[in-house]
């Protein structure tokens, strides 16, 4: 916290510190401790006040102060050097103020902080520490509100060694500064910020006399109403190095035309929301001397003015431009400073549309460009990159962020810019992360950023640490700037943390290696999850956090901050959960609630979902893309997904927690061009309760090998095992012993990132198999074999593949012969849908009259109902049993009768299901396409009824209500100018009145500050200060001889 003490009392410092480690850690008190202890010797006695406050400086601001309390001379020796101070200024701290400051009598950095809900010191309170500091050197006020222009003329009487001052949100004015300017004559730095005192009446702020012996080299305004009042300041200060303009209203013009004529040095320029135009830069461009120059968000200024400031201030170095998106500044202006910036070292872009054209030029002039940061640019693409990959020899750091550039561009720095050693590719949709792995394996010394990446790097170059180009960030004042970091050995803070850090860079971050890899390692996966959560929610489609939001309050998880509503409450203080439906929220608001969820189920969850979309958004990649160069495997594929019963059959619960979602990975153009192909059959049969569950697995790769093929054990007991179709006895499952986990992790090794899956139906599916590869794939009879079927399937994907075989063919007689067979089939049977889970198949006997078989089909999802069919020998049969059943005729959604049967089990239960009549797939998917354009149809003919009503309508009232439309017009016109004028004269007489009685009141606070110091300043407080100076002697002479002492010893 102090200074840093002199060369003698370093090297010192370094000797006892080797005597230090050798001794015990224990701190041993003397007898002049605070707290009674061992009387055993205290060795710090042996250091020196001078290398006790050395180690103080290495020290964070809780050590430092737990250290002051150990003995009375650790407490002395933090105080005497102390020389940074930053308080809470509210005003209950104005009677410790005295104690305080006898204690830290050496402060020469004092920071004063405020809350907005709290009352800040006042006059009375700044003058005391003005006359016990009279020392100070930098000085800033935050949020002092109660201090006034008397105050600060007192304060800047006493403290004329300041050298920096910095207010913000204060009420002083105008005359507190001059006075500043007037007795401070030694101030470099000035620093003003929603000054609350500059107001449009505000007098003039102006250095004393005429300037020449000022050392103000700094000057930030920020925030203020009526900022020109400093324009005679600005104007005159000759030494003026550093000029900031953020955020303060009026036109500024002028200024910079003052500063322009004048003498001026200066060397950097800060312009940022300003109402700067053309003629502003041209004023710049009379300094000569600037080297470095901002430009944000100035709307008005275009080429023109850049082009001025190029041609004349050719000592440039750093150029920042922040256009806005308003397309002003663009090729010309840069191709200019291309020419003339020749010293160029730093350029940051950011909503500047720049081409090949002057970027090429940039690149090829400037050769001394070692920072360069393109951000939110649509015409900077790969040929940009190229261009500056190839040409930028000395660049550095570079940052590409929201630009239209693909991997090819980024490739082309593998080879380009040999001096590159960190490079930042942000929101970059087209850029994927496979580009950036690759770049870091053929520049090994490259720190490449991306998004997603965990963790910012550092690399070692030339024997000192460079650190990362950092992202473009909005600056202090608020502005967009990004600020591209140098090396880590910059300028730092004298705090505990930048000591610390100087600790680290001497005896080496890593030396102590106590701590435990697995902890660290486990921290930094967990961390690595976390970001790369947030980084998918962050970049979802808001359609889909929708169905985040409505899945988890369906299944009734919590976060942190409890449940979606309980969220609301707490995140939302305005509207809490009145606003529930979550598409009615903003994108940040539910990815916010998404991320509260810490449990690693519930992130799984939800991690699981958004890899299910990705894959969606892969397959929808897929089908847009030409398919004039696709490959045979790629075209079934094609045929495949865009068959109209895909998205029927192939709809799965993927969220559920027994499904397995596959990671189609970042490189999707090798997932789409992938040719690695595994088929799978599966055998099941029927359990306990209705369920069918699978008890054989095969696979079969590409050449025809057996990879899988194993039993399940099944979850429930089996009541059909189905021989006769499966192949599968009971003696087959008594050895099984693998789950159907166990199975999905047996598969997971061969279902890489692009395989396709390959297999088939198991009733006329085969005929096809038979009919095109020309071979028998099954004895008549025969059961299945889930290691034949599979290679079936894989056999038929081969000769299309392969050999060009067509897979559209006419149909042969058996085929048909078997089609209608299965249509007669299924309109002599009977539908059992909606069957409660608690009932037994065995209970749907008593139902149905007639000679009939019940097959069972599972249910869609675990716990729900199941649905059965009741299959008799002809359709007649099928009718007279759907007529005996008793029950209720009901209409279904498609418009179908069925009936409403209740019924009484053997357990004395009643439950309740639906019957109907089966019917083809065909005639179902007429009667959807009937009634969906049935209400197509009369919304349509609803709508042009009531377009028509409209125009009637329209059409008799328009000739009638033109003319009393006009006059209406002409009157609201006449209306609102005259109350414009009325608004603009009250305005006026409220301004006078309000100035008025500001003045009254400015000159109450004099008057009753004139008191206070008359009462204050008395005889009485004069003896008293003069008995704390003999006092201050006395101590300073105890000292002294303490001192003495210490040496003699």
């Amino acid at each position: 916290m102090g200074q840093a003490p002199s060369s003698t009392a370093e090297s010192n410092g370094r000797e006892v510190d080797l005597r230090l480690w050798s001794v015990s850690p224990v701190i041993i008190s003397g007898g002049d401790s605070m707290d009674s202890g061992k009387s055993d010797r205290d060795y710090t006695l042996d250091l020196p006040d001078e290398c006790l406050a050395h180690v103080f400086q290495y020290l964070g601001a809780g050590d430092r102060k737990r250290c002051s309390l150990v003995c009375k001379r650790w407490l002395f020796v933090d105080g005497q050097n102390r020389h940074r101070l930053s308080l809470d200024a509210r005003a209950e701290i104005f009677s410790f103020l005295t104690s305080m400051f006898d204690r830290f009598d050496s402060v020469t950095k004092l920071a004063l902080r405020c809350d907005r809900k709290s009352v800040s010191l006042s006059d009375e309170a700044l003058v005391v520490i003005s006359v016990r500091c009279l020392n100070l050197s930098r000085v800033k006020l935050r949020g002092c509100r109660e201090i006034t222009d008397l105050g600060m003329v007192e304060f800047a009487r006493n403290c004329r060694n300041l050298k920096k001052l910095s207010v913000g949100s204060c009420n002083f004015g105008a005359k507190g500064v001059n006075a500043m300017l007037e007795h401070c004559k030694l101030l470099e730095e000035l620093s003003v910020k929603r000054l609350r005192g500059i107001h449009e009446a505000a007098e003039l702020i102006h250095l004393p006399g005429d300037g020449s012996s000022s050392t103000l080299r700094s000057i930030c305004l920020k925030e203020l109403v009526n900022g020109q009042v400093f324009e005679p300041l600005v104007a005159s200060t000759r030494t003026l190095k550093t000029l900031k303009i953020i955020r303060c209203l009026g036109d500024w013009d002028k200024v910079l035309q003052m500063i322009g004529e004048g003498d001026s040095s200066l060397s950097e320029i800060h312009l940022e929301r300003l109402q700067v135009s053309d003629f502003g830069l041209s004023a710049i461009s009379k300094c000569s001397k600037v080297e470095t120059l901002h430009i944000v968000k100035t709307p008005e200024c275009s080429n023109f003015g850049l082009i001025d400031v190029a041609e004349r201030c050719k000592l440039l170095r750093k150029l920042h431009i922040d256009g806005w998106r308003t397309n002003r500044i663009g090729d010309e202006g840069l191709v200019a400073v291309a020419r003339h910036c020749l010293n160029l070292q730093e350029l940051v872009l950011i909503g500047v549309n720049a081409t090949h054209k002057s970027l090429s030029a940039i690149a090829s002039n400037c050769e001394k460009l070692e920072r360069l940061a393109l951000c939110g640019s649509g015409t900077i693409g790969d040929a940009e990159i190229a261009c500056i990959a190839k040409k930028c020899g000395a660049l550095r750091k570079f940052c590409i962020k929201g630009c239209p550039v693909s991997d090819l561009g980024i490739e082309a720095l593998a080879a380009g810019c040999p001096n590159l050693v960190k490079l930042k590719v942000k929101k970059c949709k087209v850029v994927t992360g496979e580009i950036g792995e690759w770049l870091r394996e053929q520049r090994r010394t490259l720190v490449v950023s991306m998004d997603g990446d965990e963790t910012e790097a550092t690399v070692a170059v030339d024997g000192e640490s460079e650190t990362a180009l950092e992202e473009p960030r909005v600056g202090q004042a608020g502005g967009g700037v990004p600020e591209i970091v140098g090396s880590s050995n910059g300028g730092g803070s004298n705090n505990g943390g930048s000591r610390l850090a100087t600790i680290r860079s001497k005896f080496g971050f890593f030396a102590g290696r106590n701590l435990s890899y697995s902890t660290v390692k486990a921290s930094s996966v967990l961390h690595t999850l976390v970001l790369v959560m947030e980084h998918k929610l962050a970049t979802a489609e808001k359609k889909v956090l929708v169905e985040l939001v409505k899945l988890v309050q369906k299944r009734g998880l919590e976060g942190e901050k409890g449940g979606w509503k309980d969220f609301l409450n707490s995140y939302d203080k305005k509207l809490g959960s009145s606003i529930s439906d979550p598409s009615r929220r903003s994108h940040d608001v539910l990815v916010a609630f998404l991320m509260s969820f810490d449990k690693e189920g519930d992130r799984q969850l939800l991690a699981r979902i958004l890899q299910c979309d990705a894959n969606r958004n892969l397959i929808e990649k897929f089908k847009q893309e030409s398919p004039d160069k696709e490959t045979p495997e790629q075209r079934l594929v094609r045929m495949t997904i865009t068959h109209p019963r895909y998205p029927i059959h192939y709809a799965f619960p993927s969220h559920a927690q027994d499904w397995f979602v596959t990671n189609s990975g970042k490189k999707q153009s090798k997932v789409i061009k992938s040719t690695r192909m595994l088929a799978i059959d599966c055998e099941m049969v029927t359990c306990k309760g209705g369920s069918e569950a699978v008890v054989r697995v095969a696979a079969v790769d590409r050449d025809l090998k057996v990879v899988l093929d194993k039993f399940v054990k099944p979850s429930l007991p089996v009541i059909d095992y189905k021989t006769e179709i499966t192949g599968v006895t009971a003696e087959d499952l008594e050895k099984a012993t693998l789950s159907v986990a166990d199975i999905q992790k047996k598969l997971r090794r061969f279902l890489s990132k692009g395989t396709i899956l390959v297999g088939h139906g198991l009733h006329n599916d085969l005929q096809v198999l038979k009919s095109v590869l020309d071979e028998e794939l099954r004895m008549e009879g025969a059961a299945h074999n889930c290691v034949h079927d599979a290679a079936a399937a894989m056999k038929l994907v081969l000769a299309v593949v392969e050999k060009g075989v067509e897979t559209s063919f006419p149909p042969t007689e058996k085929m048909l012969e078997v089609e209608k067979t299965m249509q007669e089939a299924k309109k002599a049977s009977l539908y059992l849908h909606r069957i409660p889970h608690s009932v037994p198949s065995e209970e749907l006997k008593g139902l149905i009259t007639g000679d009939f078989k019940v097959e069972v089909k599972p249910p869609k999802n675990l716990g729900s109902y199941y649905s059965a069919e009741v299959v008799f020998s002809s359709q007649e049969e099928a009718n007279q049993a759907f007529d005996n059943v008793d029950g209720d005729i009901v209409k279904e959604k498609l418009g179908l009768s069925q009936k409403m049967v209740q019924f009484k089990m053997s357990s004395g239960s009643v439950s309740r299901l639906y019957v109907r009549k089966n019917v083809q797939d065909s005639e179902v998917s007429a009667k959807k396409r009937s009634n969906t354009e049935e209400i197509k149809l009369s919304s349509k003919r609803q709508k042009r009824e009531n377009d028509a009503e409209e125009t009637r309508e329209e059409n008799v009232n328009h000739g009638s209500s033109r003319e009393s439309k006009c006059e209406n017009h002409i009157k609201e016109i006449e209306e609102l100018k005259e109350n414009h004028r009325k608004e603009i004269e009250e305005l006026k007489e409220n301004h006078i009145k309000e100035t008025e009685e500001l003045k009254e009141k400015l000159k109450a606070k004099e008057r009753e500050f004139e008191r206070i110091c008359e009462n204050h300043l008395t005889e009485e407080l004069k003896e008293k200060l003069k008995a704390k100076d003999r006092e201050v002697e006395a101590q300073d002479k105890m000292i002294s001889n303490l001192k003495k002492n210490l040496k003699k010893k």
